[in-house]
């Protein structure tokens, strides 16, 4: 299952996580598998409250 990340507060797109580095367009993004997925929201979640972010799966990505 492939994820995508983005940030509620300017609602922008994770690309980067090693450069903090978030685009506007959903489909310049990174996507993640689902093991490394869990890593990277781990990693997010030291920086930023859960209800910050949305996570998207390949079913929600589709319909956007």
């Amino acid at each position: 299952m492939i994820k995508k990340i983005q940030r509620l507060s300017d609602l922008k797109f994770l690309l980067s996580l090693e450069n903090d580095i978030w685009v506007d367009n959903i489909k310049e993004s990174k996507s993640f598998q689902l093991n490394e997925f869990d890593n990277v929201k781990q990693t997010l979640l030291t920086t930023y409250q859960e209800n910050g972010l949305k996570f998207y799966t390949n079913y929600q990505i589709k319909a956007i």
